[in-house]
């Protein structure tokens, strides 16, 4: 995840930089950026012994519509001798859907590569359903919205199980955001959703401070 720590402004959250960085053309470059810091980590990881699978990496919207995306993604993935199964792409739903037609050729092309493509955040756009069937999808994510009514709000609870019997069904794999209570993961885990993240299991971390439980773990 890309963060922003100016020695001027403080903390800036990319809610307000990753706009301006696709409206002055910035964002092609800072995406590659981002995609060869990701693999050059994972590499580092690797070498050290820390196998840590799967890397996933958050995609702008306006980057679908680059028709050479795959082929950059693809060599900076063969610089650091990286399998494409390594790396995973994360797009909101509503920047999938608003760069679809643009980008139908190059989502299939990055698909085809061998790369998973996540869409993130799930049930906070305004998508019509008849995208998941066309969107080469291998994952959806659950948006904490939806988590964080669990045990408290029953319509939720309702679409939550809808929305991973609607993704199996398809084929897909499911993500739940922003589990931060034990009762949370219980319920998720008895619909059989694959993967649970939130502040229950861990906050977000420098890659040393990652590094360093990667590490503790392999010790057990």
């Amino acid at each position: 995840m890309l963060r922003w720590q100016s020695a001027e402004l403080g903390f800036i959250p990319p809610d307000d930089f990753i706009p301006i960085a696709e409206q002055s053309g910035q964002i092609d470059r800072l995406g590659d950026w981002v995609f060869y810091q990701a693999c050059q980590q994972l590499r580092r990881w690797m070498d050290m012994g820390l196998e840590v699978g799967t890397i996933a990496v958050n995609l702008s919207g306006a980057q679908l519509r680059q028709p050479d995306l795959a082929n950059r993604i693809q060599s900076i993935l063969d610089e650091f001798k990286l399998g494409t199964h390594m790396l995973e792409i994360e797009l909101t739903e509503s920047s999938l859907v608003n760069s679809y037609d643009k980008s139908f050729s190059v989502l299939k092309q990055i698909k085809e590569m061998g790369l998973r493509i996540t869409m993130d955040d799930f049930g906070t756009g305004y998508s019509s359903l008849s995208y998941l069937k066309d969107i080469p999808l291998s994952c959806l994510k659950i948006d904490r919205s939806f988590t964080a009514d669990i045990g408290k709000d029953e319509m939720s609870e309702k679409l939550i199980t809808s929305i991973i019997s609607m993704a199996h069904g398809l084929g897909l794999e499911v993500v739940a955001e922003g589990v931060e209570k034990k009762h949370q993961a219980d319920f998720l885990t008895a619909l059989n959703c694959e993967y649970l993240q939130g502040y229950y299991f861990g906050r977000p971390a420098r890659q040393a401070n990652v590094t360093e439980t990667l590490q503790k773990r392999l010790k057990i």
